[in-house]
């Protein structure tokens, strides 16, 4: 029974963050403080954060529920098409706000683009993979997901905030 509630607990969590990922546009609306576009990427990859563990929470269960897996697909695959808008030049380091991202995404906007295709490429194969409802599959294409991550937060995000 405890199990039972804790999948429909794990598969509203999901549901509640596959809400519409908004996309702020910072080339429309320069008037948008950079405070506010870091909180909003932020934002949009704790949610991805969420959706992945949920994928790997299932495959490590006796039963994955593939439902609960292709709901957190549908939000990767969105959170991987809409990250390209996230990192407007406004964006980066400066004095009095706060930002993980190395200016690296800036100095270098080409190989960052790069990482970022790759975390969507990779997001659109665990998607197929999801889609055969082969559990050894999506594991696979699962940890294939999760090393595009690390690449991007290795290459490009500090392990601390400038000011700690």
């Amino acid at each position: 029974m405890r199990q039972h509630r804790i999948r429909i607990a794990r598969l509203v969590s999901v549901a509640l963050v596959c809400l519409p990922v908004s996309r702020v546009h910072a080339q429309d609306r320069p008037d948008i403080d950079p405070k506010t576009l870091i909180d909003n990427r932020v934002s949009k990859y704790r949610e991805l954060g969420v959706s992945f563990k949920n994928v790997l929470d299932e495959l490590k269960s006796d039963a994955p529920q593939i439902m609960v897996i292709r709901i957190a697909s549908r939000q990767i695959t969105a959170v991987a098409r809409a990250q390209y808008d996230w990192f407007p030049p406004s964006s980066a380091q400066q004095p009095g706000v706060e930002t993980r991202a190395k200016p690296d995404i800036w100095t270098e906007p080409a190989r960052f683009k790069a990482a970022q295709d790759a975390f969507a490429l990779a997001a659109d194969d665990f998607a197929k993979a999801v889609a055969t409802g082969d559990n050894a599959r999506i594991g696979e294409q699962a940890r294939a997901l999760g090393k595009t991550c690390g690449a991007c937060h290795t290459a490009f995000r500090t392990e601390i905030h400038p000011a700690n």
